[in-house]
C-alpha cells in the first residue's frame, strides 16, 4: 500500500483550511487535557466462567461500543462507565431525540426478552416485542447483522448476565429464558374500550381507531417482527417520550437484513396530526393497556416537530 500510495498515486495540492474555532476549542493542548480528564486505560477482563457470555462482555464493552449511545454523559461529556463495574454503564440515554433505553436491570428489556430473542433482534431489528427504530436501524443494518450469530448470541448472553437473569443454551427458534404459558388472556379496559367504537370516548382512542388500530391492534399487540407491540414497550414507556413523539411525527423504518430483507416502513403524520393531537395519542398509547408512562404536552411535540 506504501508503494502504491507514493509511487503510483498522484499528488494532488491541498490547502488545509485554517480552523475558526474560538479560543479555547483551537489549542491542540485542550484535547491532551481532555484526554487526561475523561479517558481511562483500556482493559478487558472476563466477567464469567461461560465463554459465551465472556465474548460478549468483549463485544459490548470493545468493538461493538454499546455504551457510547446506551451510557449517559458525564460533566466531561466523557462516556460515563467503560465496563460493568460502573454503576451508569448501559443505563441508557437520549441521543439526537431519541429515549435510547436502559439495557441493565430487571425492568430492561434484556431481562424482559429471551436470550434468542435479543439475538434475533440484533441480526434484523426485530422480534416479537419490538422493531428497531431512529439510530438502532442503522446499527442493525450497517454493523450487528453481519455479526455471527455466535457473536450475537454472545452479546445477548451478556446483556442477560447483567439483567441478573440465568442464561440457558441456545436452541432451535424456541425462546430459551423465558417460560411459555397458555389459556386465554382477558382483555385489558383499554382493548375494551376500543373494540366498543363508542363514539363519546376520549380524542387519544379516537386517533388511535383512525390511525394505529389497522396494525398495532385494540390489545396493543401488533404483529411479531412487522408491527411492534405498544404494551409494555420500552420505547413508548421511557422516561422522556421523544422518541414516541419522533415515530408518530415522522414515522420510522426497519433495516433489510440477510435474514429479514424486506425493508418495511410506518408512514409518519405531522401532516395529519396537529400538536396536540400528536400530544393526546402518545399520551393514551403511554397510558393505555397496562402502560404507566406519563402524560404528554404539546409543547413536547411543538420542539421535536
Amino acid at each position: 500500500m506504501y508503494q502504491y500510495f507514493m509511487k503510483k498515486v498522484p499528488a494532488v495540492h491541498n490547502e488545509v483550511p485554517e480552523t475558526k474555532l474560538k479560543f479555547p476549542f483551537d489549542q491542540r493542548w485542550g484535547l491532551r487535557a481532555w484526554n487526561w480528564l475523561a479517558l481511562k486505560t483500556p482493559e478487558f477482563k472476563p466477567v464469567s466462567d461461560d465463554a459465551r457470555i465472556n465474548r460478549g462482555a468483549y463485544l459490548v464493552q470493545g468493538p461493538a461500543h454499546c455504551a457510547a449511545c446506551h451510557s449517559p454523559r458525564n460533566t466531561f461529556m466523557a462516556q460515563d462507565g467503560v465496563t460493568d463495574k460502573n454503576f451508569a454503564f448501559l443505563t441508557g440515554g437520549n441521543l439526537n431525540g431519541w429515549s435510547v433505553p436502559d439495557l441493565r436491570g430487571k425492568d430492561s428489556v434484556s431481562a424482559k426478552w429471551s436470550t434468542q430473542q435479543i439475538a434475533h433482534y440484533l441480526a434484523t431489528g426485530r422480534n416479537d416485542h419490538s422493531t428497531s427504530v431512529g439510530e438502532m436501524s442503522s446499527v442493525v443494518e450497517h454493523s450487528l447483522q453481519f455479526l455471527t450469530d455466535d457473536d450475537n448470541k454472545g452479546i445477548a448472553a451478556y446483556l442477560k448476565h447483567l439483567s441478573g437473569t440465568k442464561v440457558k443454551h441456545l436452541s432451535g427458534t424456541k425462546d430459551a429464558d423465558v417460560a411459555s404459558s397458555s389459556g386465554k388472556v382477558e382483555p385489558t379496559k383499554t382493548e375494551r374500550l376500543l373494540v366498543s367504537a363508542d363514539p363519546s370516548m376520549p380524542l387519544g382512542p379516537r386517533l388511535y381507531l383512525d390511525n394505529c388500530i389497522g396494525c398495532h391492534a385494540a390489545n396493543g399487540r401488533g404483529a411479531p417482527e412487522i408491527f411492534p407491540a405498544l404494551a409494555d414497550n420500552s420505547l413508548v414507556n421511557a422516561t422522556s417520550p421523544t422518541g414516541l413523539i419522533s415515530v408518530i411525527l415522522h414515522g420510522a423504518q426497519l433495516p433489510s437484513t440477510e435474514k429479514r430483507p424486506a425493508r418495511l416502513r410506518m408512514q409518519g403524520y405531522a401532516w395529519r396530526l396537529s400538536d396536540e393531537e400528536v400530544a393526546e395519542l402518545a399520551t393514551f398509547v403511554r397510558q393505555g393497556w397496562n402502560n404507566k408512562a406519563s402524560a404528554v404536552g404539546s409543547s413536547a411535540v411543538v420542539l421535536l416537530r
